[in-house]
């Protein structure tokens, strides 16, 4: 029966993680601290669906479900009575919904490996009342994390690592979540937090833990809302300010003939000497821009 059980039943864990499976007379088998007994006898998952195989731990009489590498797209739902472990490496699966029934059952989700590039917050919200004791999330695709998964407050263990996360400011939560496992050593829930880094292309492989809101890309800290909303409406303002003056450039002789029909303000610069040659200039530039704007509205004098 032994030689029955899956591989991947002793595969949680960092890759570096090495478990020596000892047979003993009574078909026990160490794996981490726990201790997995399994039966000669018929087990009540007999004839999984999916390619699945199924175990029976005698002990915590409960079943294992092991669907690892079975090419599923989707986490089954239809699972045996008494099933505490579900094994899920090395398949297809893209998304993560709501599975109450799942989360009231499992302690054990081992999800490494998949395809992941979206964890619904749903899927949070069914596992924050749950048994889940173990989740393992390491080597998808996601590049975002949602805030809810510190909400999983009876989680005692989490690995993140190995997914091409998006620094940004947004992140800075979870910079400040995982350097409180660092200052906490005699309890990490995020087993691999050393490992959990950034896809960014200047900031990749680098630890998210070790990164400050400068490094993600946030506001000066000593900067108030206050003056996060001034620097932004100056910013607007000098906007408007630079393609009114480019307009301006372009249609400077209308703007002449504006001021000096509506503010009788002459444009002009007029020199003593030359003031009678100067005014019969300017009498011509009006007389002519006046026509114009005349012509342009279809009048006629």
């Amino acid at each position: 029966m032994l030689s029955q059980v899956h591989a991947s039943v002793f595969q949680w864990g960092p890759k570096s993680t090495k478990l020596n499976i000892v047979r003993r007379p009574e078909h026990h088998v160490n794996c981490f601290f726990f201790v997995l007994t399994f039966s000669d006898e018929p087990v009540l998952c007999s004839n999984p669906p999916n390619k699945c195989l199924c175990h029976y731990d005698i002990q915590s009489k409960a079943n294992i479900y092991d669907c690892s590498s079975t090419k599923l797209s989707q986490v089954p739902t239809s699972l045996p009575n008494r099933t505490k472990w579900l094994l899920l490496k090395n398949n297809r699966i893209k998304f993560l919904y709501s599975y109450p029934d799942l989360s009231e059952r499992l302690k054990y989700w081992n999800l490494r490996n998949n395809s992941i590039s979206r964890i619904f917050d749903k899927f949070y919200n069914s596992l924050k009342e749950s048994q889940v004791k173990w989740l393992d999330l390491a080597e998808n695709k996601m590049e975002t994390i949602s805030m809810k998964i510190m909400e999983l407050k009876g989680l005692e263990r989490l690995w993140l690592s190995e997914n091409p996360l998006f620094c940004t400011c947004e992140m800075t939560w979870m910079t400040n979540w995982l350097n409180n496992f660092l200052l906490s050593l005699d309890k990490h829930v995020v087993e691999d937090f050393w490992n959990v880094t950034c896809s960014n292309s200047h900031m990749h492989g680098v630890p998210i833990f070790s990164l400050s809101k400068v490094d993600l890309g946030c506001f000066p800290s000593t900067w108030t809302t206050g003056q996060k909303i001034a620097v932004s409406l100056g910013a607007v303002v000098a906007l408007i300010l630079i393609v009114l003056g480019v307009f301006l450039a372009k249609r400077s002789r209308e703007v002449k003939f504006i001021f000096y029909y509506y503010l009788k303000i002459d444009t002009i610069p007029r020199d003593d000497k030359t003031e009678d040659l100067q005014n019969k200039e300017y009498d011509a530039f009006f007389c002519y821009w006046y026509v114009f704007a005349l012509s342009s509205l279809n009048l006629t004098f």
